[in-house]
């Protein structure tokens, strides 16, 4: 692996654990649980899992009406937009009270 693509996984792995964090604090303002999801597979032929933060649902499987974000693994930009997403949605709650 090159110092470019280890930089890339590095900066990816930060912005999710960034996520994860935005979910403890989205949590704190719903009533509920939001959850970080994933639809596809692992396989030995390659990862197309892609991930996104459900709102809660509760009784039922998530749909993209429950969904902020959604992107591939190893998306950065992907990533980090799903963030700002989840930034924007405490702001709104915490706006709202």
């Amino acid at each position: 692996m090159t110092e470019f693509e280890k930089d890339a996984v590095a900066l990816y792995e930060k912005e999710m654990r960034e996520i994860g964090r935005l979910v403890v604090k989205l949590n704190t303002l719903l009533d509920g649980e939001a959850t970080i999801g994933y639809t596809g597979n692992f396989e030995r032929w390659g990862d197309n899992l892609a991930w996104g933060v459900f709102l809660p649902h509760p009784g039922r499987v998530g749909t993209d009406n429950d969904r902020i974000g959604w992107f591939a693994t190893g998306d950065l930009d992907g990533a980090r937009d799903t963030a700002a997403q989840l930034r924007g949605a405490i702001k709104i709650l915490k706006w709202r009270g």
